[in-house]
């Protein structure tokens, strides 16, 4: 799948053109990543919704300089929907991408119609070992991912080439990443998000808990809670069918003939 430009941002999306009254799901990706990780679901989502994945600043397709905190790339985010006229898109992030979420949910509600979580938390933080691990370069930070973020029943020769294929950018620019995932904290406003929210988390995530996942449906309110089981880090790369199902059912539940049903 092929990154696209439109007004300066970088992307990739199914089905484009898109489809004229079809929800619109903007997908961000996490620390280290760029918008090819969430391949699976911009395809197997595309019959029932127009799915974006953005690269941010730094990563894949995008050359800008990258950035260090969650306040910045959701700045970034906001740019791209903006300039590209979604209307009250739905938000889908992962890990930090799941904390640039946040963060816009809670600071322009007005903005999107929904949310979903997955593999993320209120607050992040960073072990050590990554940071050590990026001095080496990107290739010993895939090595990473894979040897520690993916359950071992989930590692196929596809699975490592996505992560291969998501993991461009330059070490530098990953290390800011989880420099703004280890500033970043929302634990006191979380309870301010007033928009559907699906948060997704595992039951094997070593990096942010199932428990994390657990303190943000109990949280928000309203919101639902999709556990995964035998997944890790990277569930929505793991699991795509069972995840894609509960993306489906919560855009169905939410969202009526591309409109607001609530």
């Amino acid at each position: 799948m092929e990154h696209l430009s439109e007004k300066g941002f970088s992307f990739i999306a199914e089905p484009w053109p898109m489809v004229p009254g079809r929800p619109v799901v903007v997908c961000v990706h996490g620390a280290g990543m760029s918008g090819y990780f969430w391949v699976r679901q911009v395809q197997g989502l595309s019959p029932v919704a127009n799915m974006v994945a953005i690269d941010l600043p730094g990563h894949g397709g995008n050359r800008a300089a990258g950035a260090d905190t969650v306040e910045a790339y959701a700045g970034h985010v906001l740019a791209f929907v903006e300039a590209l006229g979604f209307d009250r898109p739905v938000l889908c992030g992962h890990s930090m991408g799941g904390a640039v979420t946040q963060h816009l949910l809670a600071h322009h509600p007005g903005r999107f119609t929904g949310g979903i979580l997955a593999n993320t938390g209120a607050r992040l933080k960073v072990l050590p070992l990554v940071f050590e691990t990026l001095q080496k370069g990107m290739q010993a930070f895939a090595d990473l991912t894979l040897a520690t973020a993916i359950c071992p029943q989930n590692k196929t020769d596809e699975t490592e080439q996505i992560i291969q294929n998501a993991a461009v950018t330059d070490p530098a620019v990953a290390i800011g990443d989880f420099n703004a995932c280890n500033t970043f904290d929302l634990m006191n406003r979380i309870g301010e998000i007033a928009v559907p929210v699906l948060v997704i988390g595992a039951a094997d995530d070593l990096s942010t808990p199932a428990k994390y996942a657990a303190f943000l449906a109990d949280r928000i309110p309203g919101a639902r809670l999709k556990m995964v089981e035998s997944a890790g880090h990277m569930a929505p790369l793991e699991k795509p069918d069972e995840i894609n199902a509960a993306v489906s059912d919560f855009l169905k539940e939410v969202l009526h003939k591309g409109g607001d049903s609530w």
